[in-house]
């Protein structure tokens, strides 16, 4: 998995000089397709579960659960998190489904795993790395959407409290 993400992210990194370096009409056209590509593909990469042991496609977010694979979830996350902040840094609603996406799949900690448990927590700390790093690059998609934020946050409270 992370050869494979290693070769995705060296893409996009390509991707982006390509996109720095050359200029024109042609060139605006073909980044609104390869843009329109890369936020299908990306939402694709969002509806995904991670299962220890295989992936396991599911058709939403709020199906994904704490057995998912943290450490899978972790190399995801930055994915998309680098995508949203690069090759897409001007398409808040794509920001706001990684935003979402990171909030609502907050695994659980398992008392009776222990090595399962480091790994959550680095994803969990990993998770609010990559929050402040969509915070930084993005203030101003996320000062837009401050009430579905807030409205966000409480629900997450309030599923933590049932």
């Amino acid at each position: 998995m992370d050869a494979q993400a290693t070769v995705i992210e060296a893409a996009l990194k390509g991707y982006v000089k390509w996109k720095a370096n050359t200029k024109g009409q042609q060139q605006d056209q073909s980044v609104v397709e390869i843009e329109a590509y890369l936020e299908t593909w990306c939402g694709r990469v969002l509806e995904m579960k991670f299962e220890v042991g295989g992936i396991t496609a599911i058709s939403t977010l709020q199906a994904a659960n704490s057995q998912q694979d943290p450490l899978i979830r972790k190399r995801i996350l930055q994915l998309l998190v680098a995508f949203s902040t690069t090759a897409l840094d001007a398409n808040a609603g794509f920001m706001l489904r990684v935003l979402e996406y990171i909030l609502m799949t907050w695994p659980a900690l398992q008392p009776e795993y222990k090595l399962f448990n480091d790994a959550i927590r680095d994803l969990q700390t990993e998770s609010m790395v990559e929050l402040q790093r969509l915070a930084s690059k993005m203030p101003d998609h996320l000062l837009v959407s401050h009430e579905t934020l807030v409205t966000v946050a409480w629900l997450t409270r309030m599923q933590g409290c049932l």
